[in-house]
């Protein structure tokens, strides 16, 4: 007598590896995932430095009676980052960074939020400032040093970090 079919054992052992493999899949793609959002992510950051220095390459220091646009820069916070333009009385006197002080300074349509599960490192960058006309650039308020670096963060595992290298130029050399 001919018996065509599986056995159980041999059914399960395929069921096993399919599952096995199944698995190998779901967690390949949440990797897949994190690595596009991570990727997303840079290219705002990118988008948004070079749209700054743009804005200070096409610009001269303009102003209303009371108040100079000195310059345009970048403001990082932990969850979110935008564009902002520097307002002075006097173009000497002024901090190349963002003071918080007037809602003048913000430009509301380049603001952007981080997704997903990335932050960016306290001991990250936190303005970036291009004065026109050169443009001249100025971190965290002061001379631009050599190289510094913004620093993306995995929030659910702070080991796991992505470094974008900023050159005294402003340029991220990636």
């Amino acid at each position: 007598m001919n018996q065509a079919g599986f056995t159980l054992i041999e059914s399960m052992i395929v069921i096993g590896i399919l599952s096995v493999m199944s698995g190998f899949l779901i967690l390949y793609n949440r990797t897949s995932e994190r690595q596009i959002i991570l990727l997303e992510e840079k290219a705002k950051i990118i988008s948004a430095i070079a749209t700054a220095r743009n804005l200070a390459l096409g610009s001269l220091i303009e102003g209303s009676d009371t108040e100079l646009v000195c310059g345009y820069g970048v403001h990082f916070n932990e969850l979110n980052f935008f564009i902002f333009r520097d307002l002075a009385i006097s173009c000497e006197t002024t901090d190349h960074s963002y003071s918080g002080d007037s809602s003048e300074e913000k430009i509301a349509s380049y603001s952007y939020t981080l997704r997903g599960r990335f932050r960016l490192a306290a001991d990250s960058i936190s303005n970036i400032f291009f004065e026109p006309p050169t443009p001249d650039i100025y971190i965290d308020g002061g001379e631009a040093p050599e190289s510094s670096s913004i620093i993306l963060q995995d929030a659910s595992d702070p080991a796991i970090t992505f470094t974008l290298p900023l050159n005294s130029r402003g340029e991220l050399t990636l």
